[in-house]
């Protein structure tokens, strides 16, 4: 019996360290104009970020906005260098339109989307359906690595 226990909590911990996942903590904000939907999100000890699909309370706190800004905010231990930030419709479509690209490793950035690739031009996005966001390159060298995600919508 003694050795069935001992097998147990010794599958219990490795099945622990094996299948653990990364973590987020989303908060929503409203405010007069506008509203925000925050993601503090930690990566596995890989380097890898599940991506955060939108609740359908999310999506309902969104409902009829438009996604007009992202801000960055690398943690500690910060992603690597120039990591991407990318927010997927149902279509597959990056709603920042590449703005989310090259993010830095230790200040917070803004960016707009960009609706003309040509000129350059930003302007808010109008949300229609389901969101999907996705981090890329943030590092795959070293263990948790941290940061902040805010979405202002008008």
């Amino acid at each position: 019996m003694k050795r069935f226990m001992l097998s147990a909590v010794l599958l219990l911990v490795f099945a622990t360290t094996v299948f653990a996942t990364s973590a987020e903590v989303v908060t929503k904000y409203r405010y007069d104009t506008f509203v925000e939907i925050k993601i503090a999100w930690t990566a596995h000890t890989d380097g890898v970020w599940t991506s955060h699909a939108f609740t359908t309370e999310e999506m309902n706190f969104v409902k009829g906005k438009w996604l007009c800004q992202i801000v960055t905010d690398p943690g500690t231990p910060a992603p690597d260098a120039n990591y991407d930030v990318y927010i997927y419709n149902s279509g597959s479509a990056d709603l920042l339109g590449g703005a989310g690209v090259n993010r830095h490793t230790t200040t917070t950035e803004i960016a707009y989307p960009i609706v003309d690739s040509s000129s350059g031009q930003r302007a808010c996005v109008p949300v229609t359906d389901t969101m999907t966001v996705t981090l890329a390159e943030i590092g795959a060298d070293a263990a948790g690595h941290q940061g902040v995600l805010r979405m202002i919508f008008r």
